[in-house]
């Protein structure tokens, strides 16, 4: 059975560790994320119908004059 004192010795090896693993984690993601797509992918592009939008006079911000 381990002591109270053995106990306290080594709890600091838990925040240590989470934040060492937490930095490893952002790491590897940085690194799949900066270098892992070789080339870009062909574009989806999907039919859509035309949509209306607000005209300027509705709009509360000084659109063109």
């Amino acid at each position: 059975m381990t002591t109270r004192r053995a106990f306290l010795e080594k709890w600091w090896l838990l925040p240590v560790a989470a934040t060492a693993g937490a930095f490893g984690y952002m790491g590897w993601y940085a690194t799949r994320v900066t270098l892992g797509k070789q080339k870009a992918g062909a574009p989806d592009f999907q039919a859509a119908p035309a949509q209306r939008i607000a005209p300027w006079r509705s709009c509360k911000t000084n659109g063109p004059t």
